[in-house]
């Protein structure tokens, strides 16, 4: 289920969803869903590799959600627009992305989609292997010949042995 599949999802069953834009690494370089619930706003990502597993509250407060050693925090009113930061695991904090959430169509994206399977640059599609697996016990990532394994007892590295092995 990608972010449209899943806003097309919530549109079938009543929601009042609509698709909106983030920005990683480039300007509008991701997108996102927005879904109003009982007079709030939502932001839904089911296209992103991070496991948060709950919705953010765009018309909340600074939230913040946890899962196996992965840490995040979601500020809507942060100073560039609404803001979800990841604490690394050695202390510092990345900004994931900044979120534009006035509604789009499925075509705005069109560029950025091409971008991400032209452009080397742009985003991380073209320049490696990335695979991430959310499983109720542990948080599996493949990113190029690293294999990583996140649990309620810790992480774990590995190297893979080679791209084939990948």
């Amino acid at each position: 289920l990608d972010v449209k599949e899943f806003a097309l999802a919530c549109q079938a069953v009543g929601f009042d969803a609509r698709l909106a834009v983030a920005t990683v690494r480039e300007p509008g370089d991701h997108f996102v869903c927005v879904v109003h619930v009982e007079g709030r706003r939502f932001l839904c990502d089911v296209g992103n590799g991070h496991p948060y597993l709950r919705p953010w509250d765009l018309d909340a407060l600074v939230q913040e959600q946890a899962f196996h050693g992965w840490r995040f925090q979601f500020d809507p009113r942060g100073a560039e627009g609404p803001t979800l930061r990841r604490a690394l695991p050695d202390g510092r904090v990345k900004t994931v992305y900044v979120v534009d959430p006035a509604p789009r169509a499925y075509a705005d994206f069109a560029p950025m989609v091409s971008a991400h399977y032209t452009r080397e640059e742009f985003g991380p599609f073209l320049t490696g292997l990335r695979a991430v697996r959310i499983c109720p016990d542990a948080v599996l990532t493949l990113r190029d010949a690293e294999y990583g394994r996140d649990t309620p007892f810790g992480r774990s590295l590995r190297r893979v042995g080679g791209r084939d092995a990948a």
